[in-house]
């Protein structure tokens, strides 16, 4: 800039000193005049097109008094956020799109300051990555600034930014208009959420904590996209009263909410499934958020269930949802023993906050039944049923070994003699089981097999005995043995 005002200021001298003998003093005003104008100018649309006040305030004019708002959100619903705002602006004609990289809240780029301030340059923008789904994806500039001109309102401005958490500014002349435009955001993010009818896992980073350990910060919630996995009633073997209970406490539950729901019946529902491991609690719980369908199905454990509340807030927004809360006896156990009371209270407290018709079920499921909250498992406004899954009786362990070996040539198997030699054992073992089994029979024949296997008994019976033989009395029953057939 200073080197284009000396520039001026010589042409200035020279005109002065080479023209001022042979033209009026007027003209040579006039032509002085015409120069640092042009020059003032070009100053000025060059401004506009470096710096994000100045761009704004030619749209909108430098002296408008805008009221300002601004409204955070969790950081994971950036994207649902910014669709929300795209989608609000197409209804306006006169739109400006200003992106950059420099960070920032409205505020500050629409103070003006005509000297220059870098940190309010127009720069090329940058972009956001973010999974959609499974396998899909978008890029979306991390910041935008939308202008627009002679609205219903007249003159406003709507700002996004991604930074620790996802930020909406809004300047405009009346705070009814605000409400508005919020009111649009938060009905269509969630209508059109990326997250709507997904299959989802949370994960929570861990506190920083200071030295007296008060939690001083912790990042937002990562929401992983499972992958789909096509499943049919054939896939799953429980006993049919069992069957019966998730039909009706669920599928049917989603299925017909509003005939349900005409009838007085709340819409929430929680259930707990809780056996010894390997009995098919986990194996049940992928079976219904596999199959079910138009409903957001939401997976938390470990370290997510001390965030119980975020994870209840999520599931009510994306209503209709599934929550599965795995190995619940870790945070939620008796209060006696419990490390978490508070989170244990949260949760009595979220279970108790929904509304009738909040369309949301839970399933719980845990080991030690014993460990658990009385005031959880026993009380029925918070889980209105509970679910024993034992090991699979005689007909229930002949359909697993079915299930699990019809991808191979069992011609040569007595099902029922082997369903006979494994009575007590969970289903993971039987799994286990034919796996290893199948593994003996690739060895027999030197792993040169061609898509048929034969499997035979021996080949079943070499796979159980190496399980248990050098197992001690106290490993069987972790196998899943019962002690009277060993």
């Amino acid at each position: 800039m200073f080197s284009r005002i000396l520039v001026i200021a010589i042409l200035i001298y020279l005109i002065i000193n080479f023209l001022g003998a042979y033209i009026s003093h007027w003209l040579l005003a006039l032509i002085i005049f015409v120069l640092v104008g042009s020059y003032a100018y070009y100053e000025y649309k060059r401004r506009i097109r470096v710096y994000i006040d100045l761009k704004i305030g030619s749209l909108v004019g430098y002296k408008t008094k805008f009221e300002f708002y601004t409204v955070s959100y969790p950081q994971y619903r950036y994207v649902d956020i910014y669709h929300a705002l795209d989608a609000f602006i197409k209804n306006y004609k006169d739109v400006t799109l200003i992106e950059s990289t420099n960070d920032g809240f409205l505020p500050y780029f629409m103070y003006i300051n005509w000297f220059g301030d870098d940190d309010k340059k127009i720069t090329k923008p940058s972009s956001i990555h973010f999974k959609t789904g499974h396998n899909t994806e978008v890029f979306i500039p991390r910041q935008r600034i939308w202008i627009v001109k002679n609205g219903e309102q007249g003159h406003f401005v709507l700002h996004i930014r991604f930074h620790a958490q996802t930020y909406v500014d809004i300047a405009c002349f009346k705070e009814e208009f605000a409400d508005k435009i919020i009111d649009f955001i938060d009905e269509y993010a969630v209508k059109n959420s990326i997250y709507k009818n997904k299959l989802l896992s949370l994960n929570y980073d861990r506190e920083i904590q200071s030295d007296d350990g008060e939690t001083m910060y912790y990042r937002d919630v990562n929401i992983t996209f499972l992958p789909p996995k096509p499943m049919t009633d054939d896939s799953i073997v429980l006993e049919e009263d069992i069957l019966q209970i998730i039909k009706r406490n669920v599928f049917d539950f989603f299925a017909h909410k509003e005939k349900l729901s005409k009838y007085q019946i709340p819409l929430h529902r929680g259930l707990l499934f809780y056996g010894s491991p390997g009995t098919g609690k986990t194996y049940t719980c992928h079976y219904i958020y596999h199959t079910l369908k138009d409903v957001t199905c939401i997976v938390a454990s470990g370290n997510s269930l001390v965030h119980i509340k975020s994870v209840c807030n999520l599931a009510r927004m994306l209503q209709p949802s599934l929550v599965i809360l795995e190995d619940v006896d870790l945070v939620f156990a008796s209060r006696e023993i419990n490390a978490y009371g508070g989170t244990l209270g949260e949760l009595m407290d979220q279970l108790d906050g929904f509304n009738a018709d909040d369309n949301v079920v839970f399933i719980l499921t845990t080991n030690s039944l014993e460990r658990m909250e009385r005031a959880i498992k026993d009380r029925p406004g918070r889980i209105n049923q509970i679910v024993y899954f034992d090991v699979p009786n005689r007909a229930l362990r002949m359909k697993y070994l079915k299930n699990y070996l019809h991808s191979y040539d069992a011609t040569h198997l007595d099902i029922g003699v082997l369903a006979d030699k494994i009575e007590g054992v969970s289903q993971a073992f039987i799994k286990d089981l034919v796996f290893r089994a199948v593994q003996v029979a690739l060895e027999s024949v030197n792993y040169l097999a061609n898509g048929h296997l034969l499997l035979k008994m021996e080949h079943f019976d070499t796979a159980l005995q190496e399980i248990i033989k050098y197992n001690n009395q106290a490993s069987y029953s972790i196998l899943g043995y019962k002690d009277d057939i060993l």
